[in-house]
């Protein structure tokens, strides 16, 4: 049950995301659906949030390169730079998944909404948001699974 509970969670928050993140937020939410509903392997909180925590590091580097120079960006730049290491933190902290779900998840969640907090502080105009949904869903998943990997479905089937 929880686990359909989580494919509609993350239809539902891709929905959502669109006006913060633009479209990319819809297929990305489809992706994430799918491989909540096909029951994915023990790793994929970790993929996931690897995956989620690199795309927001290229995204926040790409802005710094591309703006960190000019005038009107040099007062925030600091925002940038915080945007860079929490995503580099999210992505160290996705291995952790199968020793310490609870911790990781916790870590992802906050360092990706930090992170996507202070890239739209700093430049709109990146995938960051992409990324932090990957670090959501991550997160959230990881908040959900045992350590070891296995998840919290105790004594379901998988036909149900």
């Amino acid at each position: 049950m929880l686990r359909w509970g989580l494919v509609v969670g993350a239809l539902v928050i891709a929905v959502l995301a669109v006006p913060l993140v633009g479209l990319a937020a819809l297929p990305t939410g489809i992706v994430l659906a799918v491989l909540l509903a096909l029951r994915p392997p023990p790793r994929a909180p970790a993929i996931l949030g690897a995956l989620g925590g690199a795309v927001g590091a290229y995204s926040a580097a790409k802005a710094l390169l591309e703006v960190g120079g000019q005038a009107p960006y040099t007062s925030r730049l600091a925002f940038g730079v915080a945007a860079f290491l929490l995503a580099l933190v999210a992505t160290l902290a996705a291995p952790r998944v199968l020793a310490r779900p609870r911790q990781a998840g916790l870590l992802m969640l906050l360092a990706g909404t930090l992170g996507f907090l202070a890239i739209n502080l700093y430049y709109l105009n990146t995938w960051y948001g992409v990324g932090w949904l990957l670090l959501l869903a991550a997160g959230g998943w990881a908040l959900v699974t045992e350590p070891g990997g296995g998840s919290n479905d105790h004594g379901q089937s998988a036909t149900m």
